[in-house]
């Protein structure tokens, strides 16, 4: 016969466990609202999410909250406050350990400073994180940001790069997330090289339609933009 063994916990214990899996619901809540670019429904929920993550003292949670909370302002036009939020982020995840979050917030604070220099140092740090290993988000977001940030810039070559190594990551266990953002990348990186005719219009409309149909509202404009024209 096998018998099971349940851990009993006292009542701190258990409302301790309840209050970290509220928090945890809601900063996944704000993770996904601001993937799928949904930005004003996260900037309401992610404040809820970062005053339990202070009150628990689950500060790496702090960082990611942060660091989020940051592109949805910035989507939202307050660059300065996202800014100043996405440093809070970066030197929280240096302090907490730059694996769990570091590279994604570097993403964003590069997305948010108006300085070259730090855009420049905050894409090299989140490179050598990624390199040196750490958790499996930080490369979507990370690549995600640089393909956005490459896009303002119409740095086509970047925007390749990125969506290589989003690919390439995910090579051995391919997900749709990524091969979308990718091969978004790769089709809007020739259209600003130029490229035009039947067969580029028919993959902006069908990745849009995708992104689309998954609720990732973030991919939308750019496809828009360069639907309108092609």
């Amino acid at each position: 016969m096998c018998r099971r063994r349940f851990t009993v916990l006292s009542l701190p214990e258990w409302i301790a466990s309840r209050r970290h899996a509220e928090m945890f619901a809601r900063q996944s809540t704000g993770l996904l609202l601001t993937l799928c670019g949904d930005y004003a429904a996260a900037a309401l929920v992610q404040p809820l999410a970062l005053e339990q993550a202070r009150q628990l003292g689950a500060r790496r949670y702090e960082a990611i909250i942060l660091a989020h909370q940051a592109e949805a302002t910035l989507a939202l036009n307050g660059r300065d406050e996202a800014r100043a939020l996405a440093e809070q982020a970066v030197a929280l995840s240096r302090d907490t350990g730059a694996g769990f979050c570091g590279p994604l917030a570097l993403s964003v604070l590069a997305r948010a400073t108006d300085d070259p220099s730090t855009r420049a140092a905050a894409l090299r740090e989140g490179a050598a994180i990624l390199a040196g290993g750490c958790v499996s988000h930080n490369h979507f977001w990370f690549h995600r940001n640089a393909i956005e940030l490459a896009l303002q810039g119409r740095d086509w070559d970047e925007i390749d790069r990125h969506a290589d190594a989003l690919a390439a990551y995910t090579q051995a266990e391919r997900l749709p997330f990524s091969d979308l953002l990718a091969a978004r990348g790769h089709v809007l990186a020739a259209f600003g090289r130029g490229a035009s005719g039947p067969d580029l219009a028919a993959t902006l409309s069908r990745l849009r339609d995708e992104a689309l149909a998954a609720g990732i509202k973030m991919a939308l404009p750019a496809l828009d933009a360069a639907l309108s024209v092609a």
